[in-house]
Order: structure tokens, then sequence, then C-alpha cells
């Protein structure tokens, strides 16, 4: 270690009988490198109310004065550390004058001091309103955590989460203190916030010329399934059970757009009669209408759309369906198979087995189309021609792709896709796999789920496998998509990854 301390004596300062002002400055320096900027110098005296913690400048300086009224100060006591808590310290006794004190410290890193600061994430897909996600950014050996959320409410977690009770406006301030460490520091970091509007959406579901149930009960029961369109991609929100009247509703809706999907259950009577839809009277989800929402909405009827039935005959139609990428996890998520007639007229739907597999059977000959549905995800029709040659068409493969657009066509020409995460979850780092057709430059960006860039990287691609590591480690925990893009031909992948 080596110190290097400096008094400058300058013109005493003393404008008033029985009280002391003492001007105090200096820097830190580094042996190696220079200045060292924003880092802690601290200062005790024998008053201790008048103790101070110092932070450098950009140029490594600070300047501050000590005005002691009724209390003689008799000695400065300067201290600081280094990244390994290496010890330098120093007495001024001689306070006549102006002070300068000047550290030299032998290493090249240095602590941070205490500085307080957090982000916010309105949680846009829940039913619950207000309720948002502290992420902790603050600066620091840290080992405390205060948070203040304006509402006569607190919390001690490093990254809380927190529901207001009430909209409106609130101040919300964290406290973070180190402690129980050789370097004591404490800062407070404040921001508004204010809570946004809520709306409700609902209507009736029409199957045939009535509403569902209405005015007759056939004891019939729907799932309505809620998507939120966030930033070009689609979000699955959640699901309700209704079976009278024919009327949904969801409530506590942010502003935006949405996609309803309706689909009996298999208790229902008409369960076979009538094909998912979605709003817009359509039974794909490239085509279904988004409902734009931004007060309440009671009047977004739903037509189920009739099954026209093809018929009787000798034919049948089976196949599976496979994964472009990672299966995406819970019941919400299960495609519904729908054949279509030669002019791609909806006529008759399923639902795969749990291994994927579907079939269509005792059906007449002629040109059909099979396709998969599940909302956001690309898929293709497939053409199938039954005939006497050849009665049985098997072994169908409907791909439905993994990633998640709304209404946006994929790229032609891509230079790269996506072909694996891991791991998945995320832990400090993760590992993306991507197949190049062409050597390109491309960013990929790491995205909440509200849409904002956390992480951006500039990446060289070669035709063949590419991987590329990720540091993650700074994430919060969370789902996270990862976006693969150049300038000459826009997005060219997106994938999803759990932190």
């Amino acid at each position: 270690m080596i110190l290097f301390l400096t008094l400058l004596m300058l013109a005493a300062v003393s404008p008033a009988a029985g009280q002391q002002i003492i001007a105090v400055s200096g820097a830190v320096r580094n042996l190696q490198s220079g200045p060292v900027p924003f880092h802690p110098v601290f200062m005790n005296c024998n008053d201790s109310l008048l103790a101070k913690t110092f932070i450098t400048d950009e140029s490594g300086f600070f300047r501050d004065s000590i005005v002691a009224a009724g209390v003689y100060i008799s000695y400065l006591y300067f201290y600081t550390y280094d990244f390994q808590n290496n010890f330098y310290d120093t007495v001024v006794t001689d306070l006549n004058n102006m002070v300068y004190v000047e550290f030299q410290i032998s290493t090249d890193s240095i602590p941070v001091s205490c500085q307080a600061h957090f982000s916010y994430l309105l949680d846009s897909l829940s039913f619950e309103p207000n309720v948002y996600r502290f992420y902790d950014q603050s600066a620091g050996n840290l080992d405390s955590w205060y948070w203040d959320f304006g509402d006569g409410t607190y919390s001690v977690e490093q990254n809380p989460v927190h529901q207001y009770a009430d909209s409106g406006e609130y101040l919300v301030c964290l406290t973070v203190a180190s402690l129980n460490n050789p370097v004591q520091c404490t800062d407070t970091y404040c921001t508004g916030l204010l809570t946004p509007s809520y709306y409700n959406l609902g209507g009736l579901v029409f199957a045939g010329d009535y509403p569902l149930n209405n005015p007759v009960n056939q004891y019939d029961t729907a799932m309505v399934f809620l998507y939120r369109l966030v930033e070009g991609q689609l979000w699955f929100m959640g699901s309700k059970y209704f079976e009278e009247n024919g009327y949904y509703w969801f409530a506590h809706l942010l502003q935006g757009e949405y996609l309803i999907k309706v689909g009996l259950t298999e208790n229902s009577g008409g369960y076979l009669n009538y094909i998912p839809t979605y709003y817009g009277d359509q039974v794909n989800w490239d085509a279904a209408e988004a409902i734009h929402l931004s007060g309440d909405l009671f009047e977004n009827e739903v037509h189920l759309v009739p099954v026209a039935g093809p018929g009787t005959g000798p034919g049948s139609i089976a196949g599976y369906i496979t994964w472009e990428g990672a299966e995406p996890s819970g019941g919400f998520q299960q495609p519904s198979i729908t054949l279509f007639d030669s002019g791609f007229q909806p006529i008759f739907f399923t639902w795969p087995f749990p291994g994927g597999e579907f079939a269509f059977q005792a059906l007449p000959y002629g040109q059909y189309y099979v396709r998969a549905d599940i909302p956001g995800h690309p898929s293709e029709a497939y053409p199938v021609d039954l005939s006497p040659e050849n009665p049985a068409v098997t072994l169908i493969e409907l791909v439905v792709s993994e990633l998640a657009f709304f209404g946006v066509d994929e790229p032609q020409g891509k230079s790269a896709g996506i072909m694996r995460v891991y791991p998945n979850p995320a832990n400090d780092y993760i590992t993306l796999e991507l197949e190049g057709t062409e050597t390109a430059v491309a960013a990929v960006t790491v995205n909440d789920i509200s849409g904002r860039a956390r992480l951006t990287v500039a990446v060289a691609l070669k035709k063949g496998l590419n991987r590329i590591r990720l540091d993650v480690s700074g994430l919060e925990t969370g789902l996270y998509i990862l976006n693969v893009s150049t300038a000459g031909k826009g997005l060219l992948s997106v994938a999803k990854f759990l932190k």
C-alpha cells in the first residue's frame, strides 16, 4: 500500500465569532491509472454530528466545508478503503487553514459507494390492477434495502412486488445501506409513479341465431381465452368459463389491443357443432380482429362458426403436430386442428391427442386443407387430395412455429434462425445457437415482457452453426424475449427464455 497525503495551507476563514468554518478538499489517485472517480472518503471529528462522507467527482476530486457552531473542532480524521478492503487514514490537527487531503492507493479497482437507484415495471399481463415489480439497481456492497411505496406500506426485500389498493400518484423511495461492511454508507433515491387507467371488456357469444344459453339454457359451457398484443408479440393473459346468458367479461385491463378466442367445452351439447372462433368471427388467429381497448367495451360479439360437415365417405386424413422450437406449456397452448374445403372454408375441427396426433375420418373424396391453430404461432395449411387411388392420407406433418408474431409477415431471405437457447431457465449466462445462411452482422436484443430492451450485443454471423454466449447475470427473475435482427432484413428470429 502507498499513502500519499498533502496538506495545503491557505488563508483561514473566520466569518463570525463562535463559528468555525473549515474548507476541506482533496483527491484520490491510483498509482497505476491516475484519478479515481466516484470513490468514497470518510471523515470523523471530535463532534460526531459533523461526520461526513465525500464522493470524488469525475476527476477524482472532492470539496466541501464544515461549519461548527458552539463546539471547537480540534481534529479531522480521514479514511478510505480500496476494493480489497485495504485501509488508508490520516489525522489533521492544523485546522486554521483550508485542509487538502490526497490519498494515493495501489490498486486498479476501487469500492463503489452507496448509490441508490431502481426501476419498476407494471405487470401488464395480470388481471389484478396496479401490480408493480420493483427492481433494485443500486451500486455498492449493500446489505440493507428499505422501500417506501408512498401509500403507507413498506418492504425490506431487494426486489419487491407491490399492489396499490387505489389508483393515483405516489412517491416511491428506496433507501440502501452498507452497515456490516468495512465501507459504511447510505443513500436514498425517490421517483414519482402514476398508476394507469383500467377498463372492462365483455360481449355476447352467439351459437346460431341466439346467444349461448339465451333465451333457453342449453347447458352449454364455453371457455374464453384472452390475449394481449405487446410490442408485436401476442401474450396469453388468462381464460374464463361461462355458461349463463351467453355473456363473457374481463375486468381490470390496460389500454391496448386484445384478442379473444371462444370454444365450447367437451361437456357441451353443441361441442362438435361449432368451431373455436375468434372475435371477428374467424377460425384462424392471423385473420382475427383485434379489439382496441381505450375505455369500457361491452358489445364485442363473437359468432361461433358452425361446423358445415363434409358429408360422409371412405376417405381419411391423419397426421401429427411438430413444434419448430420449444413446445409452449399449459393447456391454453393446445392447438385446434381445422379442416377446410377446396375453397378454404372451414368445415370441421378436432383436437390433437396428447402426443400431437390427430385424425379426420369418413371423408368424401375431394380436395382439403388442414391447419393447426394456436394464437400467435405461425403455421401453414397442408393441402390434401383424397381420391379412389389415394383414399387415406397419413403422416401429415403440421409445423407450428415457436416464434410468436401477430399480424407480422415473417422476413424473407433470413440470414439466421434461432435453433436453441440453453440453459432455459437461465442462470448467469445463456448460449444462443443460430443457424446462419450467409455472413452478416446481427444485433441480438434481450427485451423484457414490456418490450423494453435490457441487453443488446452485435455479433458477426457465419454460414452454419453460430454459438453466442450472453451474460444475463444483471437481469432480474422473469420472462425475456430474444430478438435477432439485421439492418438490411429486419427481424430474423425470436425466442423466449426464463431467468
